[in-house]
């Protein structure tokens, strides 16, 4: 799937049932495959909450690029 001008994208690559918050707005939750998500290029607060541990980090996003995480709360 292609990104939007000015949009990146956001994979986090989590064990099923991890949410997904950007700017304090739910984006989903992991499911069978990493979640996927567009995201408006500049600087966002992500958000990984699973089995009652968090993962915070404020990143930057590049339009046209793509961020992967796979944070250690989710090993």
């Amino acid at each position: 799937s292609r990104t939007a001008p000015g949009q990146a994208s956001l994979t986090v690559d989590c064990p099923s049932g991890a949410t997904v918050y950007v700017d304090g707005q739910s984006k989903g939750t992991v499911g069978k495959y990493p979640l996927r998500v567009s995201i408006d290029a500049g600087k966002h607060l992500v958000l990984i909450m699973y089995s009652s541990r968090v993962y915070s980090k404020s990143l930057d996003f590049v339009a046209g690029k793509g961020v992967k995480i796979s944070p250690s709360i989710c090993r």
